[in-house]
């Protein structure tokens, strides 16, 4: 296989990934555990195959929890799109939204996270988990292959 081409996570990973959220430890010294924020970012990332951008251009109007719907905006295409996704990403998303409107992901001071600070948000719950070569890509790529991997209709 090429090393060059980006590998997917494995379940193994996934878990690791999810059990670190959970309980922390990868915060900088001064930093509060955002258990619910992180939870709800992996959550979308693993049920949504949602790009980077598209998934720190979310905003709660974007969500329909009740249907497990999400609407991308402003695609790599430039067009809009709906994707399903799963009872643990809806569960992670109301937990963490509560009752709020705006945009989906915030960082410390309330702020919109950029893709960057998502993309080091990923590195540090990896690191702490023990997964090497983090990035939220990663996540699309699974998504793709699960998908290609499913017998035709």
């Amino acid at each position: 296989m090429n090393d060059k081409l980006t590998q997917p996570y494995r379940d193994a990973d996934l878990r690791a990934l999810l059990e670190t959220a959970q309980r922390g430890g990868y915060e900088e010294p001064g930093e509060e555990h955002n258990r619910d924020r992180d939870l709800a970012l992996l959550h979308t990332f693993i049920e949504s195959a949602a790009r980077l951008g598209e998934v720190v251009r979310l905003e709660v109007s974007d969500l329909d929890l009740d249907n497990g719907i999400m609407r991308i905006r402003q695609t790599k295409e430039g067009t809009d799109r709906r994707v399903a996704i799963g009872s643990q990403a809806v569960d992670a998303l109301r937990t963490y939204l509560a009752d709020r409107a705006g945009v989906v992901f915030l960082d410390a001071q309330g702020a919109p996270m950029s893709g960057e600070t998502v993309s080091q948000q990923v590195r540090k719950i990896a690191e702490a988990a023990g997964v090497t070569g983090a990035s939220a890509h990663r996540f699309r790529v699974r998504e793709a292959i699960e998908k290609a991997e499913q017998p035709m209709a």
